[in-house]
């Protein structure tokens, strides 16, 4: 890669969507903007057709790659990205951000070595606006040392809000696990990539804002559904554990068990344990061991 220059590579920006219209047509108007590198945009949609103004459904086919997908999920959407992908370095964006012309750019020079097969952009959110206090919590969350050199800020996983990997590698690994549903996707993809003997690197230059929509995604549904999707949660950080125990631990394990016991069986004030969701914690756990012995383990993915 480093014999190529930007505009001999081709960067795919991947965004998976679901009922967030507005804020995906601010996000497509800052990709479609983007300097320094030849480039694609993939959008592959979940958002029931009846949502859609017809105006602003034709402008976004127009302006990108668009795929339509009935079935909902955040792993099966990225998948499908993949697959159609034609970049060398594909760069997983979510719908609800806002970035800056560079930051394509600031992903593919940071592919200066073979070794790299992922990087991390930094991810601003709302509770850290200014751009060095964010880089100090990011590198507190992902273990960095203040002193370490930009080019070796290597890290063990990276949430797939503004991470790009080589297709290479994405294939090697056949993308994202279907078994994880809502939650763990991107942690789980990250331990696979580094156990293919590649490095995932955290640059702090390519930035994008995280604005949080508050609809849409996976907080666009119904009480059932809701319900639902925090059992799926739950069942997601127990996977992910057994599937990872070897890399994580035992006390790993332990604390998985700790945080997901603490997010699903107490209620808002974190006081009373609710009787009715124990047995669903218990299912959960028995679901994932369950899954963790079935040969989908290793093999439920779609990009064959």
């Amino acid at each position: 890669m480093r014999s190529k220059t930007a505009k001999q590579i081709q960067v795919s920006a991947v965004i998976a969507t679901l009922n967030r219209i507005p804020y995906l047509i601010n996000t497509l108007r800052d990709c479609l903007k983007q300097r320094g590198v030849s480039k694609e945009i993939i959008v592959v949609d979940q958002t029931p057709r009846e949502n859609w103004d017809e105006k602003q459904l034709r402008w976004v086919k127009k302006k990108c790659r668009y795929f339509f997908q009935k079935k909902k999920g955040v792993s099966e959407a990225r998948n499908v990205g993949i697959r159609k992908a034609r970049g060398e370095i594909i760069l997983f964006l979510d719908d609800d951000v806002r970035v800056s012309s560079c930051l394509f750019q600031a992903h593919y020079k940071s592919y200066d070595n073979e070794d790299i097969g992922g990087v991390l952009g930094l991810i601003l959110d709302n509770d850290y606006k200014n751009k060095k206090k964010g880089i100090r919590i990011w590198e507190k969350r992902l273990g960095i040392q203040k002193k370490t050199n930009t080019k070796t800020k290597y890290i063990t996983w990276a949430p797939s809000g503004n991470t790009s990997y080589t297709k290479k590698v994405l294939k090697k690994i056949k993308g994202f696990d279907k078994n994880l549903k809502v939650y763990c996707e991107d942690a789980d993809l990250s331990r696979r990539v580094i156990a293919g003997g590649k490095k995932i690197r955290f640059n702090s230059t390519a930035v994008i804002f995280h604005l949080a929509a508050p609809k849409g995604g996976l907080e666009h549904r119904n009480d059932d559904e809701v319900n639902k999707i925090k059992w799926l949660k739950l069942r997601d950080i127990a996977f992910y554990s057994i599937k990872h125990k070897k890399q994580i631990g035992f006390t790993g394990i332990l604390f998985q068990i700790w945080r997901s016991g603490r997010m699903y069986l107490l209620n808002k004030k974190m006081d009373i344990i609710k009787k009715e969701n124990t047995l669903k914690f218990l299912k959960a756990w028995i679901e994932a061991i369950r899954l963790s012995f079935k040969k989908e383990l290793t093999t439920n993915h779609s990009l064959d």
